[in-house]
């Protein structure tokens, strides 16, 4: 297996189907053990954006106001920088990265699953390029040997 990359497209050869296939399937598990890590901070910030919104609710109901958004907010070339973002805003990026890693393992299942039939070629050796876009396989060039 051999990678290149540049300006977000990324080209993996692959020597046989078998190997294209146990990428896949370690890209899958990979990406889903970092789903799972990404849950379990979910649950522990989700609880701090609770606990926030409670205090500033009790702060309205005694006649006071709730206070300041403390968090700045820097977008430098398209990534957005906070800093000290309450816990609501912090759950809402998690939850959204989130979304994405979930769309990123279904695409990759699903490529999996339309490839099984690649399956017939085990044994032959087989040039197999794959070409990523941002992140999302896109194409897959098969040149028998």
């Amino acid at each position: 297996m051999a990678a290149e990359s540049a300006q977000g497209i990324n080209i993996m050869r692959f020597n046989n189907v078998r190997d294209l296939f146990e990428y896949l399937d370690k890209e899958i598990a990979d990406n889903k053990k970092i789903l799972a890590e990404l849950l379990r901070e979910v649950e522990k910030i989700r609880a701090a954006a609770d606990l926030s919104s409670k205090l500033e609710e009790m702060l309205r109901e005694l006649g006071g106001s709730t206070p300041p958004a403390a968090a700045a907010e820097l977008n430098l070339d398209g990534v957005k920088v906070y800093v000290n973002p309450n816990p609501r805003l912090e759950l809402q990026v998690l939850v959204d990265a989130i979304k994405g890693m979930q769309e990123k393992i279904l695409q990759l299942e699903r490529v999996r699953k339309s490839l099984e039939p690649l399956s017939k070629l085990e044994g032959i050796n087989a040039s197999i390029n794959v070409i990523f876009e941002g992140g999302t396989l896109k194409t897959v060039i098969i040149k028998l040997a």
